[in-house]
């Protein structure tokens, strides 16, 4: 029993939790099982950054998995940054900088998807972006022959099926910490 008391390893934890949330989506009557498979894909991908951070367990590490992660755990990041009732002070500082920088790479698709859905337009160089979309230069051809200079907005590609899966994790994850641990239940996780 003495070793129940000792601390869980991170690495342990990150991969028992992945096995429980994986075990529970499995579960579940789906009939979509592509899906399914979407979420589970992802764990694998998500499993593998985070065991990094883990096993690091440093705030630039955990900023490094976050961006690595994508949009719904920058903004849980960027959320999180502010807790310093939750965390500790050199990780929410850590954090506190992707509410300015996040990594942000210009994508020559979403810029032909953007000149394919509006006529006359064409994208220019990126002028910045976060972790949802990025914002480039573009002239706009106007039906009175005139040429106007645009900023172009653009949703990154396929951002929206990832925000899907990835709160469909965060819900089950959120629902097995408030299992594991009952006095997180004053943060609502799940809902």
């Amino acid at each position: 029993m003495e070793s129940l008391r000792e601390p869980l390893d991170p690495a342990v934890g990150i991969s028992v939790g992945v096995a429980t949330v994986t075990a529970v989506i499995l579960s579940r009557g789906w009939r979509n099982h592509e899906k399914r498979l979407a979420v589970v894909m992802r764990l694998g991908q998500l499993s593998k950054i985070w065991l990094v951070a883990a096993m690091r367990r440093e705030p630039a590490a955990i900023v490094s998995a976050c961006e690595a992660s994508g949009p719904v755990f920058i903004k849980l990041a960027q959320w999180l940054s502010t807790r310093k009732d939750i965390l500790s002070p050199e990780l929410c500082e850590a954090m506190g900088c992707l509410h300015e920088q996040v990594a942000c790479v210009p994508n020559q698709d979403d810029r032909l998807a953007a000149e394919a859905d509006v006529t006359g337009l064409v994208v220019g160089e990126m002028l910045g972006g976060g972790c949802i979309a990025q914002v480039y230069a573009g002239k706009l051809q106007c039906s009175d022959g005139s040429t106007r200079e645009v900023a172009v907005k653009v949703r990154r590609r396929a951002v929206v099926d990832l925000l899907h899966t990835d709160l469909i994790i965060l819900h089950y994850a959120a629902q097995l910490v408030e299992s594991v641990w009952p006095h997180f239940q004053w943060l609502s996780m799940p809902d």
